[in-house]
């Protein structure tokens, strides 16, 4: 099936406006830099999530659904005194109204530590 111009237009449209989601995702998580260690902003990553949504973290083992659980999550993430997401590979497909992302990811970050 040939796609009109039109079509085509709104994929590279949609694959751009997804890729500046996960950038934004990325921003609004990673910091400590310089030794300032307050760096989530966490209005700004709640509005990048549906009321209903599902974050899952493989790696972590961790998943929160909803709103509230999302938000705790990351408030519990702003703990790490230092983050920085080095994400690359995406692959976005684009099936009308609905989307699947792919990508890699090294994430730096150093852990927080108790003092006893």
């Amino acid at each position: 099936m040939t796609l009109t111009l039109e079509a085509r237009v709104r994929i590279i449209e949609d694959r751009e406006e997804i890729s500046r989601l996960r950038v934004k995702y990325t921003l609004y998580n990673d910091g400590g830099f310089n030794g300032i260690t307050t760096h989530h902003d966490i209005d700004a990553l709640m509005e990048l999530f549906a009321p209903d949504a599902i974050w899952e973290g493989p790696a972590s083992t961790r998943t929160a659904r909803g709103s509230d659980e999302i938000r705790q999550l990351m408030i519990d993430f702003q703990t790490t005194p230092f983050v920085i997401h080095n994400v690359m590979n995406p692959i976005i497909d684009i099936y009308g109204d609905t989307a699947t992302g792919n990508w890699h990811a090294i994430i730096a970050l150093r852990a927080r530590t108790e003092s006893y």
